[in-house]
């Protein structure tokens, strides 16, 4: 130490140069620096959900869907139409879009006179200026569940442009010149814009505006601060000037390696002025005591004075790394992995600025005897020397009741932790009645919202029973009721049937599925549901606002549902097999009917108690009678209906007609003679197939994104901080030379990491991507306060005898630096409150609270531990008989 401190006053002119040629460098690399706001990218991309988004996004035209909602009571008139096709049209122009589908554009399947006819809903070119048109056409489309809900709210009054963002597209812009078309249309109703990329762009407008806005915000409240502080002007000017020095060396770091700010690594210029400026402080203190002596010099005293706080901030600035480099081992997510090493370098850089610029430059500052209050290194007691002296009497006088109060603190944090709840949904990060957020709550309840679930087909889609999958799964998706809208080709093919014959379900050969396929060539819609060789297809469907036991219904059903299958789907006919193995198969799919009525029934009504057991006895006896190899269509229709009044009778089921219909069609089911099951479901009788088609089903979206997310902030919350305190006790026994010393320096912010956790949970504070920071980060910068107390305190103290004086000198000089310093710091965190995103000021006043309640806890508890305790480490107990008698 004593050579690196020759070092620095040595090359002190050399080092001030260096330093300002480095801050310009840094400096000019900030006009590249970058922001990413989207979520997804911040999950690693060898994640599963993650790259099975982006595949369908490569393969399907685009995995993001931009939503513009118009609310127009006129809307079924000649003029809003016109102007909502103009303005489609002008959507699928604009670059980074890959289609757009409006209710000018979506096609419309008919039954003709020559069979059938598939053309767009609404032809601009033919409106007529009929009412009695518009009010017809307002019936139709409300009477199709292809429309309804889906792109017009039920009340006909709101409608959607779906706007699907090009996997390749630069989404940030692409939304901005999306947002520029539409407010140029000069739409007659209210907009609203919806949907990811809106969100995130949203996000990365505040996320600009925040660091415009908090930088200087948190700069005037430090200034404030060291100005009471200090009471000098070198005391705010040169901490300042340090800290933001780092801040430029950090961002410009980031910039160079093309790294961009997320939503957590936005406020690490924030975290860096708030914790940078404590390394400072304590030297200025330390010069303080005898400014006379150390100011301007380069002489043994400034190097004895520098050198003995150096240690001091050396090892307070490494547990603060220790703690921000927790995240980096701790965590699966690459945002909070980024924010640990940026971080970590900031704080280092900030560390290296002041144990060898600020060292530098303190040696060039002359302080003038006339000026000095203190004329050696003798001074009377100032106001904060008073107040230090009266909070040592009390510490000595109330040390038990302190341990008291350290306990009561310990049971609340207890008592809040399971309280405490978690939210991953972006939509949260907004503050309440934002226009984005007014958005999607519109969205959800008009049109079952806007974040999109896929589940991805592989198989060949010219074959009935791989569309039979894909429609069973859809019902299954309905069945969760969270669920709105899913929609596939199958669905397609499914209506295009109902249309030909009266079944809306799939066609039983290829010949007709493959008839069907030929009419609809050429339309946009198919290309979003299937690829061109037709051996890949989507089922998607919408979501709402995700909470965390939503998100869980959703990913942990539809991952059971998917379990249940194998990549091998066998075909049977049951008529060329044996009658044992005939009734085998048949009860088997009984069972998969059985299952997919309960579905309907449960979506109808989700607190309905249904047997399946009894629903496939049901089915079963009127089912399974030999009449039924050659009854007729009439037979079967009518049959069907008795049975499906039995079902909704005996089960207290409301007849309603569209789940009426949906059932019927379910049990047609019955009289097929050619069935499939998955090779796992059929294992003894799998050797009668006659068919083996490969299949497979994987899931995305964002309920599974966010259930990724939302499991990485729980390990990352866990695995973090146990990785930082381990660290940090490591690094203060080692300085303390003792193993019970750094337990007892770790007892403070432990209690006040509780008494966050506590507060969260009462105050209903949730752990989101920010808050999940909060713990480990109080962890390695709280700690501080308790290394330079214990240090200190352990370089006064001379025995039993002499604990006041020792713990005076402690508080008067270290004591009055912690406060400076936890001030300073909770200045710096409390500015996020002024944060545009909730998980920011939550943050913010989570992480200020744990400095306030560390550096009293340093102050007060930390010394009545050791005094009861009679600590060994600080070696100089005398043997007393009652500790509490000889310190009062």
């Amino acid at each position: 130490m004593k050579r690196f401190v020759d070092f620095i006053f040595k090359y002190r002119i050399f080092i001030i140069t260096i330093t300002a040629i480095l801050t310009v460098f840094f400096g000019y690399q900030l006009k590249n620096l970058k922001i990413n706001s989207d979520v997804i990218s911040y999950l690693p991309k060898d994640d599963l959900a993650v790259t099975l988004f982006h595949e369908i996004g490569k393969k399907f035209k685009g995995n993001s869907l931009a939503i513009i909602a118009i609310e127009d009571s006129c809307l079924f008139t000649k003029n809003s139409l016109l102007t909502l096709d103009s303005l489609t049209e002008k959507l699928k122009l604009l670059n980074g879009i890959s289609s757009v589908t409006s209710l000018t554009n979506i096609i419309d399947i008919k039954k003709t006179s020559d069979g059938m006819e598939i053309s767009r809903l609404i032809d601009p070119s033919t409106l007529p200026d009929s009412l009695e048109f518009y009010k017809n056409l307002k019936e139709y489309i409300l009477s199709k569940d292809m429309y309804k809900e889906r792109l017009v709210s039920v009340d006909g009054k709101t409608t959607v442009i779906i706007c699907q963002l090009a996997d390749e597209s630069d989404k940030m812009k692409t939304v901005e010149i999306l947002k520029k078309a539409v407010n140029s249309a000069k739409l007659s109703g209210h907009v609203y814009f919806g949907g990811m990329p809106e969100m995130v762009y949203q996000i990365n407008t505040l996320i600009f505006s925040d660091l415009f806005r908090l930088i200087p915000t948190v700069s005037i409240l430090i200034i404030i601060t060291l100005l009471i502080g200090f009471g000098t002007i070198r005391g705010v000017i040169i901490p300042l000037l340090s800290v933001l020095i780092a801040v430029v060396w950090t961002l410009g770091t980031m910039s160079l390696f093309n790294i961009p700010l997320t939503i957590i690594s936005d406020i690490i210029p924030v975290i860096l002025i708030a914790v940078g400026t404590a390394p400072c402080i304590h030297i200025l203190a330390k010069y303080d005591e005898n400014p006379l002596a150390r100011y301007g010099n380069t002489n043994l005293e400034a190097k004895r004075a520098f050198r003995e706080v150096c240690i001091r901030i050396i090892l307070a600035s490494i547990t603060i790394i220790f703690g921000f480099t927790s995240f980096i081992f701790g965590s699966y997510l690459t945002m909070i992995k980024e924010f640990g090493i940026f971080t970590s370098l900031g704080v280092f850089f900030s560390l290296l600025i002041s144990t060898m610029f600020v060292p530098s430059l303190l040696s060039f500052i002359k302080i003038k005897e006339a000026k000095n209050k203190m004329k050696n290194s003798l001074r009377k007691n100032t106001l904060s020397d008073t107040i230090m002296i009266n909070v040592g009497k009390f510490v000595l006088s109330n040390a038990i009741f302190l341990m008291l109060v350290g306990i009561l603190i310990l049971i609340f944090g207890i008592i809040g932790f399971p309280r405490i709840q978690r939210k991953v949904d972006i939509v949260d990060y907004f503050k309440e009645n934002t226009p984005i957020k007014i958005t999607e709550d519109i969205l959800e309840q008009r049109f079952g919202g806007s974040r999109p679930v896929y589940l991805y087909v592989k198989g060949d889609m010219k074959n009935p029973f791989v569309l039979k999958e894909m429609q069973r799964t859809k019902k299954f998706l309905k069945s969760l009721n969270c669920i709105k809208n899913s929609q596939s080709i199958a669905d397609l093919i499914a209506k295009m049937n109902d249309v030909m014959v009266g079944e809306e379900i799939i066609p039983p050969s290829k010949a007709k599925v493959n008839n069907l396929y030929f009419l609809l060539e050429g339309n946009d819609i198919v290309n979003q549901m299937l690829n061109s060789d037709k051996t890949e297809g989507i089922i998607l469907a919408m979501v709402g606002k995700l909470d965390v036991k939503k998100m869980n219904t959703i990913v942990n059903g539809i991952n059971n549902y998917i379990s249940k299958q194998d990549t091998q789907l066998l075909i049977f006919n049951l008529g060329q097999l044996p009658d044992t193995v005939k009734t085998i198969l048949y009860k088997k799919r009984i069972n998969k009917i059985s299952e997919q009525i309960l579905w309907a029934l449960k979506e109808k009504s989700p607190q309905t108690q249904i047997s399946l057991k009894k629903l496939e006895e049901q089915i079963f006896l009127a089912g399974y009678l030999p009449s039924f190899a050659t009854a007729t269509d009439s037979l079967r229709n009518s049959v069907a209906s008795l049975l499906l009044e039995n079902i909704c009778k005996s089960n207290n089921i409301e007849k309603d007609s569209s789940v009426y219909y949906s059932l019927k069609q379910e049990l047609f089911e019955t009289f097929d003679d050619t069935v499939s099951f998955f090779a796992n479901e059929v294992q003894n009788e799998k050797r009668y197939a006659t068919e083996q088609i490969s299949f497979f089903m994987g899931h995305t979206g964002m309920p599974l994104i966010y259930s990724h997310l939302d499991y990485s902030l729980i390990k990352s919350q866990i695995e973090s901080f146990i990785i930082a305190l381990i660290f940090i006790y490591i690094l203060i026994a080692f300085q303390l030379r003792s193993f019970v010393g750094g337990f007892f320096g770790l007892i403070p912010i432990l209690l006040t990491v509780v008494l966050m956790f506590g507060i969260m949970g009462f105050a209903k504070i949730p752990i989101d991507v920010a808050t999940v920071l909060a713990a480990s980060v109080a962890l390695g910068i709280g700690i501080d306060y308790s290394i330079h107390f214990s240090v200190r305190f352990k370089t006064f103290f001379k025995g039993i005898d002499k604990v006041k004086d020792a713990l005076d000198n402690t508080l008067k000089t270290t004591g009055r630096a912690i406060i400076i310093n936890a001030l300073a710091v909770t200045m710096g965190f409390i500015t996020l409150i002024f944060a545009n995103l909730v998980p920011l000021s939550h943050f913010g006043v989570l992480v200020a609270i744990t400095m306030i309640g560390s550096a009293i806890g340093a102050l007060t508890l930390l010394p009545s531990i050791i005094l009861l305790s009679k600590a060994k480490f600080m070696k100089k107990w005398e043997q007393r008989s009652h500790l509490i008698e000889d310190l009062n």
